[in-house]
C-alpha cells in the first residue's frame, strides 16, 4: 500500500489538486463575465500605441506587473516594469507622452502608487489600474480601471 492511498479521500494530493483547479476555472469564469468597455478601451490604447507600456506594482502586485511587461516584449510591444521607488526618486524620465502606464495594486490604496499618480499625469501618459476595489484612490486617479477582484 502506497502512502498517497493509505491517506483519506478527502486529502490525496490530486484531489486537493482538482479543488485547486475547480477553484481556478472558476475565478476565469468570474473575469470573464466582468469584461466589459474598460477592457475595451484599454485594448484600443495599446493597439494604437505610440510609445511603449510601462508597469508598475509593489510586493505581489508588483510581480504581476513584471510578468506583464515581460509578456508583451515577447510578443513585440515595447515594455518595461519600472520599481516604484526608482520612479519617485528619478526614473520618471522614462516616461513620454503617448505612453501607457499601467499600475498593478489588490486593495487600490498602495501609498506609493497613489503618490506616482500625479507625476504620471505631468508626463501626459494614460494610466490605467488593474485593482480589486475599483472605489479605491487610485481608481480614482486612472484613465481607465481594470475590476481584477480575488475571494
Amino acid at each position: 500500500m502506497s502512502a498517497v492511498s493509505a491517506m483519506p479521500a478527502s486529502t490525496r494530493p490530486r484531489d486537493v489538486g482538482r479543488e485547486v483547479i475547480a477553484a481556478g476555472v472558476e475565478a476565469l469564469g468570474r473575469l470573464e463575465a466582468s469584461l466589459g468597455d474598460a477592457f475595451d478601451d484599454a485594448a484600443c490604447h495599446l493597439f494604437q500605441l505610440r510609445g511603449k507600456v510601462v508597469t508598475f506594482g509593489v510586493g505581489k502586485s508588483g510581480n504581476a506587473a513584471q510578468k506583464l511587461a515581460a509578456t508583451l516584449r515577447s510578443v513585440g510591444v515595447p515594455a518595461l516594469n519600472l520599481p516604484v521607488s526608482d520612479a519617485l526618486h528619478g526614473d520618471l524620465g522614462a516616461i513620454d507622452v503617448g505612453d501607457v502606464v499601467i499600475l498593478f495594486s489588490k486593495s487600490g490604496g498602495t501609498e506609493e502608487l497613489v503618490a506616482l499618480t500625479p507625476h504620471l499625469r505631468s508626463r501626459w501618459a494614460t494610466i490605467i489600474v488593474v485593482t480589486g476595489d475599483v472605489r479605491s484612490p487610485l481608481a480614482r486617479e486612472a484613465d481607465l480601471v481594470l475590476e481584477a477582484s480575488v475571494e
